[in-house]
């Protein structure tokens, strides 16, 4: 019965290893994207950034883009 348990404990650390692995590959890749879209995020401050993008994701065409691809997701 230890056995399987740890044998678990194991699959487990190894699936949570795997999901921050795609996490922190995605977090680059799209880090990666805005840098190349918008060369300034490079000399902007952490907060001076955050703002930028929190403006970029409420702007309203951006909002209309999200509703979109969440309303073809939905059908289809």
């Amino acid at each position: 019965m230890q056995q399987y348990e740890n044998r678990n404990k194991m699959l487990n650390r190894k699936l949570s290893a795997e999901k921050r692995r795609e996490r922190n590959h995605r977090i680059f890749l799209y880090g990666g994207f805005m840098e190349s879209i918008v060369p300034e995020l490079k000399t902007m401050t952490e907060d001076k950034g955050k703002d930028f993008l929190y403006h970029i994701a409420r702007s309203a065409e951006a909002q209309e883009y999200l509703k979109k691809r969440a309303d073809g997701v939905e059908t289809g």
